[in-house]
């Protein structure tokens, strides 16, 4: 099986647009490789050339062998220096081209459906090792250093196309079964960690909108955590990751915003509004005012009249 040059290759132009839909006219007509081995394997000069917008049921990986390559897939859009490597989800939308037109640009590459890692439909190789990756919403572009395992596994099994030394089929499936192995990692972890941000977020816009309806109480860190059903360590874990402070020091701001805004915008007495701000102590309220707005609530209502 030789090496060929992409099927969507075209000239490099200066005006590119993305286009807004995936739709079918954008989905490669080309067969990669066979019915008997579904892969083939590319070597792309993109000095003068780039590949298009265009999308494939294939899976496609590949490497740059020379100069820089500005790599689109999905809504990524990132710089590729030699030795660094890409892998494009199955169905995903994708282009390549010189990231510094006019010097020597390649890349290698291979593209291959995934029956040949999966094998028959249902099998333990499709559902542990291919599905994860093909129905992961956050792998539509991996991008891989140099050094990366997945690199070295493309390499060898690019090679043993190029090469078509014998039982080449084998020891190819082998190398990309090697990928998926990586690569299902890779997903199983990135899922949970997007989990876990979602579910964090959540529980902090549950105890946000408490901080909000309930500024003007003795609001505890307890209750705080508990209007999440959560834990305080979980509380706190929840507020550092998504605003980068504590629920505490969160309750505080807002209070002195409200009381700021209050001073703006009403002519309530200083008294009735760290009360109602959730202050007992006006000297408290008056050095914390000035920590953050760097004058008392008085100069503060002045200086908001002359503006």
């Amino acid at each position: 099986m030789a090496r060929s040059r992409c099927s969507v290759s075209g000239k490099n132009t200066k005006k590119r647009m993305k286009p807004v839909n995936q739709d079918v006219s954008l989905k490669e007509s080309v067969f990669h490789g066979s019915a008997l081995f579904p892969a083939a394997i590319y070597d792309d000069d993109l000095t003068l050339e780039e590949v298009i917008w265009h999308w494939h049921e294939e899976f496609e990986a590949g490497w740059i062998t020379e100069g820089r390559i500005i790599v689109d897939g999905g809504n990524t859009h990132i710089t590729l220096e030699r030795g660094q490597g890409f892998f494009v989800n199955s169905g995903v939308i994708h282009a390549m081209r010189n990231a510094d037109p006019g010097k020597p640009a390649g890349l290698h590459s291979i593209a291959f459906h995934p029956s040949i890692v999966s094998g028959a439909s249902g099998s333990i190789y499709e559902q542990k090792y291919v599905l994860p990756v093909l129905h992961d919403p956050f792998l539509k572009l991996l991008v891989m250093d140099e050094n990366d395992e997945i690199i070295h596994h493309l390499q060898k099994a690019w090679e043993f196309v190029d090469q078509e030394s014998m039982d080449y089929p084998l020891i190819v499936r082998d190398e990309l079964s090697k990928i998926f192995s990586a690569l299902s990692e890779r997903t199983a972890r990135v899922s949970k960690d997007a989990h876990l941000d979602a579910q964090r977020s959540q529980r902090a816009q549950l105890m946000l909108e408490t901080i909000h309806a309930e500024y003007d109480e003795d609001l505890s860190l307890e209750e705080i955590a508990a209007s999440a059903n959560i834990s305080v360590s979980e509380a706190l874990r929840c507020f550092h990751e998504v605003l980068g402070s504590t629920p505490m020091q969160y309750l505080k701001k807002y209070r002195l915003a409200r009381a700021a805004q209050m001073l703006r915008e009403t002519d309530a007495s200083i008294t009735n509004i760290l009360s109602a701000c959730g202050y007992s102590d006006g000297s408290y309220f008056s050095r914390s005012f000035r920590q953050v707005y760097h004058c008392n609530p008085g100069e503060y209502r002045n200086l908001s009249v002359k503006k």
